[in-house]
């Protein structure tokens, strides 16, 4: 086992050989010291009347922008690959008090403090319904009426008619001349008598679909109109509603039903199409109305697709048959997200989910726009943080954490975990892929699959766990470890790392603060906002940062005097080694090599503590009481 870092639970002298009392700037992951680089300079940022609380970089085309809020605010992209907008989700700004998206272009253009235009997101429910009302077709002037099998009729102007649609005929013709070779039969009785399909030859000429078997001397037409005919035992019953469109095909609920009206299954029907309100618009890309018509006798959902128009339009003529009705409304359920919805992560199959209050929210997949009421999950305690690992959601509450599994947001699978250890910090939630890890107040709780647990447990105790103010945790992913940085606001303020997958290297400290920080899938780096409101690329120079390790206190059984020691490390530009022994510092002095250094003389003591510190890596310390036992 190599070097390890700090377990503040145990006392000094009963620490593991290799254990720190404390460690600052140094990785542990290798065995040996190696300290972390010093931060490039990305970007100096600004927030016109407030401080920044979170940092995301946006990508569009070939050019990166900084986003930044006041806050705390949470940010997915488009679950849409390819999306030809870019499109970013906020929730969480307090400048506008609702969930938020932002695109290409209009995030960028305009101004320099990004994103500099945003839009409401979801596309809201209509508040005001179709008014529907039943035409009656005029009756059209015939102009003449062949007598021939099928009888043909021409009228005076455009008929109107489709194949098939009955019709009712109001005409007058000759009397019927009782010595006529051969018979006359009246073509009024036959004609004003009964209702007939039509089949459409022209828009003027059309044949009645009737015959009477054999060549019959109808009487001459003298005039007379025809009309549709709506046969009432075939009345349909119908109600509309009406859906909201944004200009990237985002689709709402719909509106409130129509009142019912009944009419022919070839009757038009007017529709008065409401105007869309100021503060449905407002905010909203809102672009076409999409029209839906209940459709009882069809399997399947109550309302199928009529037309899709600009939302200026103010009225529709509805002329389709029941059997020419498209897909059925999808977006029965697609309620805008509430107002208060926060912790926006991103699930595979492209669900986004979110919290308000002690609810869970899940979108529709791949429409962030869209969070049916119906897929949340109510968990019975005040919801503080949500993180999201494979197919989990982990819930921390002010009371018991949950972890909520499925891959379909109307189906999915809750179940307490039984560890009582409420979330303290929003902030402090991290995925890290395998897991997510949380700051309570006993200390950090990681939670898989498999359930939740303190893993600090063995490291701190609640009171030395309280030092670092976890309540004000604002931590992130880097490299699979934990990243946390603290403030207590009265300039107590620093950071650490801890790995849940190698806990027993214990806890390293970081000399510096972050306000923020926004890990970048897409690249190697941490990138962190610093009190100064640089954003700044952690561990990416060639230069390290200056690192110290103090090492467990070492008890020896008499008084002695160390006499020698060494330190081995793979350069020597910058390496300090320091002894105390019983408390009184002996030696603090540059190292310049790997050979042993002889310490100085005329004292003993008992109780030991080394420290070496610097630039350089460090792979073994190693001190005793002669220049030959530590050089063996």
């Amino acid at each position: 086992m190599g070097f390890q870092g700090m377990f503040p639970h145990a006392s000094p002298r009963l620490l593991g050989e290799r254990q720190s009392q404390k460690v600052i700037n140094f990785k542990l992951t290798s065995g040996e010291l190696r300290p972390y680089m010093e931060p490039t300079l990305e970007e100096q940022i600004t927030l016109a009347g407030g401080s920044i609380g979170t940092i995301y970089r946006w990508k569009a085309g070939s050019g990166q922008y900084w986003f930044r809020h006041p806050g705390d605010v949470d940010l997915i992209q488009a679950p849409v690959i390819g999306d030809v907008w870019e499109r970013v989700y906020f929730a969480g700004d307090s400048r506008y008090g609702e969930p938020r998206y932002t695109m290409t272009p209009q995030a960028y253009t305009g101004g320099s403090e990004y994103p500099v235009v945003s839009y409401k997101l979801g596309v809201p429910e209509p508040a005001e319904v179709i008014q529907a009302t039943e035409q009656t077709e005029d009756a059209v002037d015939i102009d003449s009426i062949e007598k021939t099998r099928p009888i043909k009729v021409t009228t005076q102007s455009p008929h109107g008619f489709s194949n098939w649609q009955v019709v009712r005929f109001s005409i007058e013709a000759d009397e019927v001349d009782d010595e006529a070779d051969p018979p006359e039969s009246g073509l009024a009785d036959l004609l004003n008598t009964s209702e007939y399909e039509v089949r459409v030859l022209s828009d003027t000429e059309f044949e009645v679909a009737y015959s009477d078997g054999e060549n019959v001397n109808y009487t001459d037409f003298v005039s007379g109109t025809v009309q549709i005919y709506h046969d009432p035992a075939l009345q349909e019953r119908r109600f509309y509603v009406h859906t909201y469109v944004t200009e990237f095909g985002e689709e709402g609920p719909p509106s409130e039903v129509s009142d019912e009206i009944d009419v022919g299954p070839t009757q038009k029907v007017s529709l008065t199409l409401p105007p869309a309100l100021s503060s449905e618009t407002t905010g909203r890309l809102l672009e076409k109305r999409r029209i839906y018509r209940s459709n009882a006798g069809t399997q399947g959902a109550a309302f199928r697709f009529v037309e899709e128009l600009p939302l200026g339009e103010s009225s529709y003529e509805d002329t389709r048959l029941s059997t020419e009705l498209a897909d059925p409304l999808p977006s029965l359920e697609w309620d805008p997200p509430p107002e208060g919805l926060r912790g926006l992560e991103l699930m595979p199959g492209g669900i986004a989910v979110g919290f308000d209050d002690d609810t869970v929210y899940f979108s529709e997949p791949y429409r962030p726009h869209a969070w049916p009421r119906s897929y949340g999950l109510s968990v019975g305690h005040e919801i503080v943080a949500v993180g999201v690992f494979d197919v989990h959601v982990v819930v921390a509450t002010k009371g018991l954490p949950y972890l909520i599994t499925g891959t379909d947001p109307r189906a999915m699978s809750m179940r307490r975990l039984e560890v009582t250890q409420a979330c303290v910090s929003k902030r402090s939630m991290v995925s890290l892929g395998y897991g997510c890890v949380y700051a309570s107040a006993d200390g950090l709780v990681f939670v898989s699959a498999s359930g939740a647990q303190l893993i600090t447990r063995q490291h701190m105790r609640a009171d030395e766990w309280a030092h670092y103010h976890p309540h004000t945790i604002n931590a992130f992913e880097y490299e699979g470890r934990y990243i946390g940085f603290y403030d207590d606001g009265a300039g107590d303020k620093g950071g650490f790392v801890f790995d849940p997958r190698d806990p027993e290297l214990g806890f390293t400290e970081l000399d510096f603060h972050a306000v923020a920080g926004f890990r970048d899938p897409e690249s190697e780096f941490l990138y962190l906002l610093l009190d100064d409101d640089a954003i700044v690329a952690w561990d990416a120079s060639s230069e390290p940062m200056e690192g110290s390790w103090l090492s467990k206190v070492i008890h020896t059984a008499y008084p002695v005097n160390m006499g020698a020691a060494r330190v081995i490390a793979n350069s020597y530009d910058d390496l300090h080694f320091r002894i105390v022994a019983d408390g009184a510092e002996i030696l603090d002095r540059q190292v310049h090599d790997r050979e042993p250094f002889v310490l100085p003389d005329g004292y003993t003591g008992m109780d030991w503590e080394v420290e070496v510190y610097g630039t350089d890596q460090v792979a073994e310390i190693t001190f005793g009481e002669t220049p030959e036992e530590v050089a063996s």
